[in-house]
């Protein structure tokens, strides 16, 4: 039988515990606003999604593709930041397919008719998103409802 001192002992949890709080520093380290993955399952998931961050939507996505992006994703740079700067890890998706759901916005501010909203998983999780707005002064924009 194993017979360990006060004195040992506490001095051996005590650097357990650094290590460990150190760890869970270390993986959580970059994370930032919603860079939790969300798993919004099927399109009444991915409808409910986007209410929650204020956009209304037609209940059925305009257009489904799959998306086989390149391993390399240079030249989205763009894309990659709006979508870092969200907290979606679009990053980490070089040479996977992906699918892009794009939903046609009903709540526009000012009554826009031309806004569509896409959403994009890679093994069920968001990991992109955008907002576009189809006319001659559109643009592609964060998920993020414009106030």
């Amino acid at each position: 039988m194993l017979c360990f001192s006060r004195r040992k002992l506490l001095p051996a949890a005590a650097i357990v515990l650094v290590i460990a709080v150190g760890a869970v520093l270390l993986l959580s380290r970059g994370r930032g606003k919603g860079a939790e993955r969300v798993y919004p399952g099927g399109n009444e998931g991915r409808v409910t999604y986007l209410e929650k961050l204020g956009w209304q939507v037609e209940p059925e996505p305009v257009e489904t593709l799959q998306i086989k992006l390149p391993a390399d994703l240079k030249g989205y740079e763009d894309y990659l930041a709006l979508q870092t700067e969200q907290g979606l890890p679009f990053a980490d998706c070089g040479g996977k397919v992906v699918c892009r759901y794009t939903y046609r916005v009903t709540n526009y501010p000012g009554g826009r008719r031309d806004a569509q909203v896409n959403l994009l998983q890679c093994d069920g999780a968001v990991v992109a998103g955008d907002v576009v707005l189809l006319g001659e002064d559109g643009g592609v924009f964060g998920l993020e409802f414009p106030k």
